[in-house]
């Protein structure tokens, strides 16, 4: 498997500019992370397409700059809120469309804990319903501080929302929210459909990878013998990267270990 390359690694770099800057360092598998509502229209999004075409790339998954407000568009009290917001994120599955993506990430609600959990999943599940008649799989990330930062309520997801539950395992997430990766890992099971790569050490959190000492081979074997095979895409912060040529010594470290 070779690594992807997210362009939230070159935030705030314009979105065009970090694809086409990915894209020159060899990756040929893509997330595209969406950082303004203008960057929704067809002429924006068929642009894009244009720069992973040129390159060879494949545009996998999307991620959408409302990640800090989903809790107060999918998860108040306010239903008439939510039902607005399922046709607003129809941009991002039509988004989706063009570039030929399929899963779109989301963090969901911070720890405010307004919803109970029954009422949580059975908004998430609306929300995933509506994706896939796009043929878009929505897919919960473990975020730190968010409510799906333990393991214990991911675990709850997939139980409870069965073919419906999709996650995004985010490996600097899990270090910041103090759980062990092999169990959130486990908490997934057979529903990781994305990896969010990026290393850590004692002194930093959030590292290229190969710069600490994350056990990425033993990561992939847990993932795998849950009968999951996901993309891994590196998303790592802009201060971490020094030169962009980092960003492919960094996938084909990866691609040794994958």
């Amino acid at each position: 498997m070779k690594p992807g390359i997210s362009t939230a690694c070159l935030y705030p770099m314009e979105t065009e500019k970090a694809l086409e800057t990915v894209c020159a360092q060899g990756a040929k598998t893509v997330e595209i992370f969406f950082n303004s509502p203008r960057e929704l229209e067809p002429d924006f999004v068929y642009k894009l397409k244009g720069i992973a075409d040129s390159h060879g790339a494949k545009v996998i998954a999307l991620h959408p700059f409302c990640s800090a407000f989903e809790g107060f568009m999918f998860f108040s009290d306010y239903i008439r809120r939510y039902e607005d917001m399922l046709d607003y994120y129809g941009n991002f599955f039509r988004a989706a469309n063009i570039l030929g993506a399929d899963i779109l990430v989301i963090h969901g609600d911070r720890d405010h804990f307004k919803l109970s959990d029954e009422k949580y999943l059975e908004r998430f599940d609306g929300l995933v319903s509506r994706g896939l008649e796009f043929g878009v799989r929505v897919a919960h990330e473990n975020v730190t501080k968010y409510r799906g930062a333990t393991a214990e309520f991911m675990e709850k997801l997939r139980i409870t929302l069965g073919d419906h539950a999709f996650f995004v395992f985010d490996f600097k997430q899990a270090v910041r929210a103090g759980v062990p990766y092999p169990r959130m890992i486990k908490a997934m099971g057979d529903r990781i459909i994305h990896v969010h790569v990026s290393d850590s050490n004692e002194h930093d959190d959030c590292l290229l990878p190969g710069h600490g000492n994350k056990d990425f081979a033993h990561a992939d074997r847990l993932i795998k013998a849950s009968g999951c095979n996901p993309q891994w895409m590196i998303e790592v912060y802009s201060r971490c990267i020094s030169d962009y040529s980092q960003l492919a010594e960094a996938s084909r470290y990866l691609e040794g270990i994958l």
